[in-house]
């Protein structure tokens, strides 16, 4: 797997001591900036197709990009939507894999906008990210991104920062867009990268509330109309969410083993998974369909590979424990002897009923 040499270091990180941490922290900060360097801003690809077609756009590091035989999630995802009706299309700046690999199947939109090896700092410094979003008019934003940060040991908090500012230069190429943007996948990589993808994700909530409160759909042209604004909002308004920011998880329900074993990236089951979880959000924002084609990707068959993920109960856990009810025991009373009283209470109640007892005594 592509990612074995460069992250190679990690793997043995579980026992090693802050020297080796650092040490990998290093190497993957190399090929954090080699690999971004790399990166060139090519012009934005829209497939042919309806014109008023969805238009999503992929967008993170190389758990959106995939590796040179894998699509990641995307190619899943696309026959997802496909088979279930949705007019849909990819749409981004690349094509390609890892290190401009090709990519091995052309039975859908591969276009994308992930960058492997990037951290969220690149997009804000680096990238041009209005200007990129502004050519694709992307109608639908899947964002995932803040990985590379958690490996480098990047602050949650600063992470979250930087995400704001991505959303908002995002937004501003296209305020009638939504973007969903997803809690981090788990990150079994090394010793404390569980707990800091856990405060991210956290953090992730409050930054959509803030980002909600900052951004507004604009489902109309006027005053300042901006570059493709007619198509835009004619199509955002089939988008059934009044929110411009949704808090997803791409990555619930990956389990260890649906992991590389650098811990980092899904393998292609994990990538089901995420396929899976992010249709779950679509289908709710998505316009309804007016016929289903079917297919092997259809929900209504049971064979489906996301069937019997939409079947299990999907319970959201709640961003803190809650806390239990304290039930106080009332006290007896001598018209009415309470359980714990008496050398019975005292047997029913165990030792805590033997000490009232005896404390009453």
């Amino acid at each position: 797997f592509f990612f074995a040499s460069p992250l190679s270091g990690l793997n043995g990180m579980r026992t090693a001591g802050p020297p080796a941490l650092w040490a990998a922290a290093r190497l993957l900060l190399w090929f954090a900036v080699a690999v971004g360097n790399e990166v060139a801003v090519r012009p934005c690809v829209v497939p042919s197709g309806s014109p008023d077609a969805v238009r999503i756009m992929c967008f993170g590091d190389s758990i959106t990009q995939g590796g040179p035989e894998s699509s990641a999630y995307r190619r899943m995802l696309f026959h997802i939507l496909r088979d279930n009706g949705h007019d849909c299309t990819f749409v981004g700046s690349q094509n390609t894999s890892i290190k401009n690999a090709p990519t091995l199947h052309d039975d859908f939109d591969a276009w994308h906008e992930g960058h492997s090896g990037t951290r969220t700092q690149w997009f804000v410094k680096n990238y041009p990210v209005t200007a990129v979003f502004s050519q694709c008019q992307p109608d639908i934003v899947l964002l995932h991104l803040g990985t590379n940060d958690i490996i480098l040991g990047e602050h949650p908090a600063t992470i979250a920062q930087n995400l704001r500012e991505v959303l908002r230069r995002v937004h501003e190429a296209n305020p009638a867009m939504v973007i969903l943007l997803s809690k981090l996948v788990p990150n079994y990589g090394a010793e404390g990268m569980t707990k800091r993808t856990k405060w991210l994700n956290k953090a992730l909530f409050n930054a959509t509330v803030n980002a909600n409160a900052e951004l507004a759909r604009r489902l109309d042209c006027a005053p300042e109309p901006f570059p493709g604004c007619e198509r835009a909002v004619r199509v955002g308004r089939t988008v059934r969410k009044e929110a411009a920011v949704v808090l997803a998880s791409a990555g619930d329900g990956i389990a260890q083993e649906q992991m590389f074993e650098d811990g980092i990236h899904p393998t292609d089951a994990g990538n089901l998974m995420m396929a899976c979880n992010w249709y779950y959000y679509l289908r709710k924002i998505l316009p309804t369909p007016e016929t289903v084609p079917g297919g092997p990707w259809d929900l209504r068959n049971r064979s489906s590979p996301c069937s019997l993920f939409y079947r299990r109960p999907r319970t959201p856990a709640p961003l803190f424990p809650p806390k239990k009810p304290h039930h106080r025991r009332p006290r007896p009373t001598a018209a009415s002897p309470g359980p714990g009283s008496g050398a019975a209470g005292a047997m029913a109640e165990g030792p805590e009923g033997a000490g009232a007892s005896a404390a009453a005594a």
